[in-house]
């Protein structure tokens, strides 16, 4: 059986690839300012997220094996044995505030590495 999907999921699957690219077209050569740019990238990512969170349901779709199509529901669904979703939720926990602080680290770290990147180009 092959799960197809419908068009609302094919715009969807399409705008979530192409949103990288336009955010940074955008933030770069429309507006002129980098910041805006990278502002735009990463909330696109957490809108997609957000996206995914409200249209994710308590269980997994009903599949019909007499059905050639399946719906859904835009979200996809992943069949991994337990295990590896239980180390997928720990890492995701575990990563969450390492990136969050890798920013704060970089502002604070900054003066080190210029000091260092100045003695390669001489």
């Amino acid at each position: 059986m092959v799960a197809t999907l419908d068009n609302r999921q094919k715009i969807i699957f399409t705008l979530k690839l192409a949103a990288p690219y336009l955010a940074v077209v955008l933030g770069l050569y429309v507006f002129h300012n980098a910041w805006l740019s990278i502002f735009l990238y990463h909330g696109q990512i957490i809108f997609w997220w957000l996206i995914g969170r409200t249209q994710k349901t308590s269980s997994s779709p009903k599949i019909d094996p007499t059905e050639t199509r399946v719906n859904l529901n835009t979200k996809t669904y992943l069949n991994l044995p337990k295990q590896i979703e239980n180390i997928l939720n720990i890492s995701s926990k575990v990563m969450l505030p390492i990136s969050a602080l890798a920013g704060i680290a970089c502002y604070f770290l900054l003066p080190f590495i210029v000091q260092n990147a100045s003695s390669l180009s001489s």
